[in-house]
């Protein structure tokens, strides 16, 4: 079977009724009845793909889901795949975490499983704890060949 006939379009609507079941998952996985909710929110990066945004119990972090939706349908084959990451909120960036869900049949349940298993374990995705607030620092370049921490909370650096 080739690539072009596996590829499955994915609409808006079924998109989101998807995020509905995962978020109603989710909120059976939490302990502390937190009411944990799935949002669209504005890419500061400018992608034109739909974003949605999951708040997880840790300040200034959540998972980020971007869709590869345009409009109200998937991007066509080969442009793209679904992306699950671990996001800093203050600072705009990728934690880390990163997920690749294919747009094949099976794309709700591997979706499903990522976000989940992302949400159980976001704590053995973070590199550093900042020493100085207890925040979580993000990576910054400077140059090709060097990168340091940046905590976006109260401004600590430290090399990598």
């Amino acid at each position: 079977m080739s690539q072009q006939q596996r590829y499955t379009p994915i609409r808006k609507e079924e998109f989101e009724d998807h995020l509905t079941t995962i978020n109603k998952k989710l909120n059976n996985l939490t302990a502390d009845h937190i009411n944990i909710e799935i949002h669209e929110v504005t890419d500061p990066t400018g992608t034109k793909e739909r974003v949605y945004e999951i708040n997880i119990p840790r300040k200034h972090t959540s998972i980020r889901i971007l869709s590869t939706i345009e409009g109200s349908i998937s991007r066509p084959n080969g442009e793209d795949s679904i992306k699950t990451l671990l996001w800093h909120t203050k600072a705009n960036r990728v934690i880390s975490g990163k997920r690749f869900t294919k747009r094949l049949p099976l794309w709700e349940s591997n979706l499903e499983e990522k976000v989940i298993n992302l949400f159980q374990n976001y704590k053995h995705h973070i590199e550093k704890i900042c020493p100085d607030c207890n925040g979580i620092p993000v990576k910054q370049e400077v140059g090709p060949f060097k990168e340091y921490y940046y905590c976006p909370d109260c401004g600590f650096q430290e090399d990598c």
